[in-house]
């Protein structure tokens, strides 16, 4: 098995689409339903507050798809992804922007910590990689780098339009 000498074999690929979808066809709303989350906004109805400690403004808000086809939404409180009948929700307890990551908290009882470190390529496109999953602490998931993220592990992240 070769070795890829150029940096652009590594990058996430654009998932070519006729027409990309917006939150207010099925798959969005249905999903923002399944959670109870406002319409046009991304207010939860009766989530509990976590104190979220961070450095810097959260670079990475905003609504998407990722190249399996499932949304992403994302606020400075919760990364919300997945399918509308079996969402995935990760409340933010901090992030950095200069490193480029995000630890949140899952509602599982007891509750594990992930890392999720994300990244810009030259064409602004964003990928993220689920750095680690069922961390027993926060600390504990903050203390694995983005260097567990193999090329394969990091997914393209497309904006609704």
């Amino acid at each position: 098995m070769s070795t890829p000498t150029s940096t652009k074999a590594l990058r996430p690929r654009r998932v070519p689409t006729r027409r990309r979808r917006s939150l207010g066809t099925a798959g969005g709303w249905a999903l923002r339903l399944a959670l109870g989350l406002a319409p046009f906004g991304l207010a939860a109805c009766g989530s509990e507050s976590i104190g979220v400690q961070n450095s810097g403004e959260l670079p990475i808000v905003g609504e998407y798809r990722d190249a399996f086809g499932l949304a992403h939404i994302i606020d400075d409180e919760r990364w919300i992804w997945g399918e509308a009948d079996d969402p995935q929700v990760y409340d933010l307890v901090r992030w950095s922007t200069a490193q480029g990551y995000i630890i949140g908290r899952n509602r599982a009882e007891p509750p594990r910590y992930s890392r999720f470190d994300w990244r810009f390529d030259e064409d602004d496109l964003l990928s993220y990689c689920h750095t680690i999953e069922g961390a027993p602490t926060a600390a504990a998931a903050e203390a694995i780098g983005r260097d567990n993220c193999a090329p394969a592990d990091w997914i393209a992240l497309y904006p609704f339009d």
